[in-house]
């Protein structure tokens, strides 16, 4: 979210573009996006697209005053965990999804936890053609 101010905040809340962090406020996930093989197309927490293909999940966080700390990132797909990332922060983790059959329809969401910090995103909504 490029302004802080309480319209854009508000509004990220409502159009589901925000995530819940329990612990330590210095903790910033700075991206979690979901772009087709192809590049063309970029989502973002709270939005949703069809795709062609296989996508690319980007997921970058760090703490704002450089803490290295043991990150254990879940990603969820539908309501299942298909692939847990242990890393230390500062960290950027890009992944191929694959086995996606077109009309399937299903959702991307993290769990990030470290030793004082959960993070909850909300999800982002893709379907492929």
């Amino acid at each position: 979210m490029r302004d802080l101010n309480q319209v854009a905040i508000l509004q990220a809340l409502k159009n589901g573009k925000s995530y819940a962090l329990m612990g330590n406020r210095k903790f910033r996930l700075e991206e979690f996006s979901i772009s087709d093989p192809a590049g063309d197309s970029k989502l973002n927490i709270g939005e949703e697209a069809e795709f062609a293909g296989q996508p690319l999940l980007r997921i970058k966080g760090s703490y704002i005053d450089g803490e290295n700390q043991s990150v254990k990132v879940q990603l969820i797909k539908g309501g299942k965990s298909i692939k847990t990332f242990e890393v230390s922060s500062p960290f950027m983790i890009n992944y191929q999804d694959q086995g996606n059959p077109a009309g399937e329809k299903t959702y991307y969401r993290l769990e990030i936890r470290t030793a004082d910090t959960v993070v909850i995103t909300n999800p982002i909504m893709i379907s492929w053609r």
